[in-house]
């Protein structure tokens, strides 16, 4: 298991992977900050950590996150084991 790929997301930022994807694979900061009921510390420390791992691409003006593929299917996963989990 690739721990440090885990300590590095933390749950914020599957709570923000989990965001983008319901808004499509992408999303302007503010929207997805909302959706993920992120604060913009959050949004801010995970940027760096989204890129860093090849998860999405930050475009800056206006700024933006776009998922990447593989971005799209850890999010599509993580988004299946938090229905799986909250079902009865």
């Amino acid at each position: 298991m690739n721990t440090q790929f885990w300590e590095d997301l933390g749950e914020t930022g599957i709570k923000l992977l989990i965001a983008v994807h319901e808004l499509g694979g992408s999303g302007y900061v503010l929207e997805v900050m909302a959706k993920a009921r992120i604060g913009r510390t959050a949004w801010y420390r995970l940027m760096p950590v989204i890129e860093k791992h090849g998860l999405g691409v930050i475009e800056d003006k206006p700024q933006r996150v776009r998922l990447t593929e593989k971005g799209k299917r850890i999010a599509e996963l993580l988004t299946e084991i938090d229905k799986i989990s909250t079902s009865s």
